[in-house]
């Protein structure tokens, strides 16, 4: 009888002792959290942002008047890192982008850094997955100089099939098909999307499209390439051999230099466009 009672006793203090360095741990883990968030928003998006995503899955940005749609256990909390806490495209440009476009939106928190980061810029985003395009749709839905799109950025107008090699939602793949399949997409030009938008460049061109960008910067860029003053894109030669090749191919028959990359991304200026200072002794 004695021996079950200091058996139970026994175990009831590791239960305790466990059970206190896992609230411990617990909250370290949200602290650690909420410290991160506050390198981005003020303290009181800050809170906001800590409890709504983890009880709803969306957090309300006050500053900006925006609800900021995730869902849990998938990808979207890294992107989120990767945009707003590791703060990758928070380059100084030379020029304050007015027309961008942000190809490989994803959920849209590029697109969202972006416009608040240049509030008076026109930015059309491009999503080729249905999940992915709907929570994009959500995030952007406050601003109307926000323009979805659900097409692929591709060298020609074809139609693309979306794979998901890595079961994940930030590194869907695709690859081109002669006929529109079920779940396939459309694809468009950058050429196009200027000349529909009737713009006379393109200020700020973000590309983050899984190894597409081979084909994109293979193809026909005359039309397209001297017209755009940034490029911001990330080369995925991990996924498809020649991509930075072909980036820097393109790249070469026109005046572009190389400013800085930051977490995987090559940040490009057109200096026929955009003229750098550069430091003297």
């Amino acid at each position: 009888m004695q021996t079950d009672k200091l058996h139970r006793s026994i175990a009831y203090r590791w239960m305790c002792i466990v059970f206190h360095n896992l609230l411990r741990l617990n909250l370290q883990n949200l602290l650690h959290r909420y410290r991160k968030l506050r390198h981005a928003f003020n303290v009181k998006d800050s809170f906001n942002m800590w409890m709504g995503l983890k009880r709803k899955g969306f957090g309300y940005i006050s500053e900006h008047n925006t609800h900021l749609h995730m869902r849990k256990h998938t990808k979207d909390y890294e992107t989120f890192d990767e945009v707003f806490i590791k703060r990758i495209y928070d380059i100084p440009l030379p020029v304050t982008p007015t027309t961008i476009i942000d190809a490989g939106a994803n959920i849209g928190l590029a697109t969202l850094f972006f416009k608040w980061q240049y509030p008076q810029a026109t930015i059309v985003c491009f999503e080729i997955e249905e999940e992915n395009f709907r929570l994009l749709q959500k995030n952007v839905a406050a601003y109307k100089d926000v323009v979805p799109v659900q097409k692929g950025i591709y060298s020609k107008n074809c139609f693309l099939n979306i794979h998901d090699p890595y079961h994940a939602t930030n590194s869907y793949v695709v690859e081109e098909t002669t006929e529109q399949l079920p779940g396939s997409i459309e694809s468009v030009t950058i050429d196009s999307v200027i000349a529909q938008q009737g713009w006379n460049t393109v200020d700020l061109l973000k590309m983050d499209i899984e190894g597409a960008e081979k084909e994109v910067f293979e193809g026909e860029t005359s039309a397209w390439l001297p017209k755009t003053k940034i490029i911001m894109v990330e080369s995925h030669d991990r996924v498809k051999k020649g991509c930075s090749k072909a980036i820097f191919e393109a790249l070469r028959n026109y005046d572009f230099e190389l400013l800085t990359a930051t977490e995987g991304t090559l940040i490009f200026v057109n200096e026929t466009l955009v003229p750098l200072k550069r430091e003297t002794p």
